[in-house]
């Protein structure tokens, strides 16, 4: 968690793809801390989480992600919510 912080204050990459679980600092503290950062605010961020739950989804909206994928998603299905994303937010 810490460390893919500062991968991206260092990296400013267009789309951050994140875990809900992670050591450290969970998913949904990392989020709070990008939306928190002016140059960070409004990078686009998909969850990807092992635990299927509609409050965790409801959490995870409610924080600031532009969208989540479940861990038992497709990759074919996990590129298509990152492009949507990206043409979304871009």
């Amino acid at each position: 968690g810490r460390e893919g912080l500062e991968l991206v204050y260092q990296h400013a990459p267009r789309i951050v793809l994140c875990d809900l679980m992670m050591p450290e600092m969970d998913g949904k503290e990392f989020l709070i801390k990008l939306r928190s950062n002016p140059k960070t605010r409004d990078l686009p961020v998909i969850m990807l989480t092992a635990v299927d739950s509609e409050s965790n989804e409801i959490d995870l909206l409610d924080l600031g992600a532009n969208d989540f994928v479940s861990k038992a998603s497709s990759s074919a299905v996990m590129l298509s919510r990152l492009r949507k994303v990206l043409l979304q937010c871009h």
